[in-house]
């Protein structure tokens, strides 16, 4: 089953999007790096933590919808 195919799944309230990873074995082996390991580090840390970020009323999205990030 596809990530699409289990969204239409009525029975299924939500699908977890765990099941359905991107794999990119090509590209992880030219970086030297395993997506599943960075995807898991990456919910252990906030990104950005101690930094100020300064965004300019041209950035895309506006600025309202940045601050949140």
């Amino acid at each position: 089953m596809s990530f699409i195919t289990g969204c239409y799944d009525p029975s299924a309230l939500c699908v977890d999007p765990s099941s359905f990873l991107v794999r990119d074995e090509a590209n992880e082996n030219k970086f030297s790096f395993v997506l599943v390991d960075s995807l898991s580090q990456a919910a252990d840390r906030q990104l950005l933590v101690g930094y100020k970020v300064h965004v300019t009323k041209n950035v895309k999205p506006e600025p309202n919808q940045m601050r949140g990030v």
